[in-house]
């Protein structure tokens, strides 16, 4: 009997152009197996990198080879569909979780050069800090702690609405 993919894990396949596997685990029940296709999905992103030694390593910098190749495009492609796993509540709750853990690794694979993505990743990702499903908030939390963590000061443009969102989300909560 053959694996069959859901229509999310084929639209996940078509626009990574990746291992199929990645998308198959993405879309898991399997918390481990999501998050080991989250850490396959950030070795490839980081396959689009090659660091560059410019003059000794006080001014190394990484020069992103999918932008000398025009594949900036394809980063913008993964993180849009993984914000599409997590923003429809159709998804089932597995499948949020996998492109919230999925967009972590992303970020984590861009590191500082995140910053021209930052709007991409956190307007889909603050929306999820109201959503009813208490795990998909948790997902967003830790997503959106790996975000602030790699982009440094970047996310600090951003500190009113993430500001909004976290405060919502810990007022949402009851007390015992």
């Amino acid at each position: 009997m053959g694996i069959n993919l859901s229509s999310v894990a084929l639209r996940v396949l078509t626009t990574l152009h990746t291992d199929p596997s990645i998308a198959k685990q993405l879309v898991d029940k399997m918390y481990e197996r999501r998050k080991a296709a989250a850490l396959d999905l950030e070795k490839y992103v980081v396959r689009c990198s090659i660091y560059v030694d410019t003059s000794d390593n006080a001014n190394s910098r990484l020069v992103r080879e999918c932008h000398q190749q025009g594949d900036e495009r394809r980063i913008g492609q993964i993180v849009d569909q993984l914000s599409d796993m997590f923003s429809s509540v159709t998804n089932a709750l597995h499948v949020r979780n996998g492109g919230l853990i999925g967009l972590a690794g992303t970020a984590i694979a861009l590191g500082v050069d995140i910053a021209p993505y930052m709007e991409r990743f956190l307007e889909p990702l603050l929306v999820c800090f109201s959503d009813p499903e208490n795990r998909v908030r948790y997902f967003a939390a830790e997503c959106l702690y790996n975000i602030a963590k790699v982009s440094k000061g970047e996310v600090l443009v951003y500190f009113n609405p993430i500001f909004d969102a976290l405060s919502k989300v810990s007022g949402a909560t009851s007390l015992p």
